[in-house]
């Protein structure tokens, strides 16, 4: 049975259905692919070196403000690089460069502000195949997710700005 015959009750069908069997295969496919790809980069980035200039460069730009500042832009960059590609493969881009700005100032708190900026996938339905599901089957645009997305985003940031220095002292 598909996916559009389950759950309307008031006869309304999304524009686009398929088996769901066959989504959950596309979607996973899709997402080993993308690891495969993307995991190369990650380990060029560390091995030239481009980590450790990104790490040096947000403590330069927000490291006079202290430690807390340079978590904030640690992500913000994060949040800003999972709207354009997957959240896991975002991880790996940016990853050296947390840990590189987090020995550099020596606060383990850096790497978990990546790991929590992974998760906020709410302002493009590119960023993880939950979204482009909810996208195909809901009929949604591009800009819908902004409405909500932007919201979500920025509640995200402050509960993070504030939980991470109350577990991970700086």
């Amino acid at each position: 049975m598909g996916v559009a015959n389950q759950g309307f009750s008031s006869g309304a069908r999304p524009s686009r259905w398929a088996p769901a069997p066959r989504q959950a295969l596309a979607i996973l496919a899709l997402m080993i692919l993308l690891l495969g790809a993307i995991m190369p980069v990650g380990i060029a980035i560390q091995r030239t070196g481009v980590d450790a200039m990104i790490g040096k460069g947000l403590v330069d730009l927000a490291g006079d403000f202290g430690p807390l500042a340079v978590l904030a832009a640690l992500f913000l960059a994060k949040a800003m690089l999972t709207q354009l590609m997957a959240n896991v493969a975002a991880v790996i881009v940016m990853l050296p460069s947390a840990v590189a700005a987090a020995l550099s100032m020596g606060v383990s708190a850096m790497i978990m502000a990546i790991a929590t900026a992974a998760q906020t996938a709410f302002l493009t339905p590119v960023s993880t195949p939950n979204n482009l599901m909810i996208q195909g089957s809901g009929a949604y645009k591009f800009g819908d997710y902004w409405n909500i997305g932007s919201v979500t985003l920025i509640w995200w940031f402050v509960v993070v700005i504030v939980v991470i220095p109350l577990y991970w002292r700086f």
